[in-house]
């Protein structure tokens, strides 16, 4: 795993623990609000690599710990965007094999 990758999770357990402590919230109280194990918490609150990404993620918006910037109006307009983009991609493709027989 690189450097950058451990980093990041490193960052995210600690925010994720940090914000469940200033909620005074046990690590079984969110394992009960996300229905995953005790164990679970304490694997993402290590910055395990093997815990789901869903669940990590889940844990930080219940927590309310920003996720890819912290503003929703800017994820919604970037993933809109990468939509655009590839439904453009998928457009130019369309029209590239228009008409092309492909029936050997």
């Amino acid at each position: 795993m690189s450097k950058a990758t451990e980093q990041s999770l490193d960052l995210l357990a600690e925010a994720i623990r940090s914000a469940r402590k200033r909620r005074r919230w046990s690590e079984s109280e969110l394992a009960e609000r996300l229905g995953v194990s005790r164990q679970t918490v304490q694997r993402i609150e290590k910055a395990s690599p093997r815990c789901a990404i869903g669940t990590v993620f889940e844990a930080a918006v219940l927590l309310d710990v920003p996720l890819l910037g912290d503003e929703q109006a800017r994820l919604d307009m970037q993933l809109r965007i990468s939509r655009d983009k590839l439904a453009a991609a998928r457009r130019h493709v369309d029209r590239l094999t228009q008409g092309f027989d492909d029936d050997f």
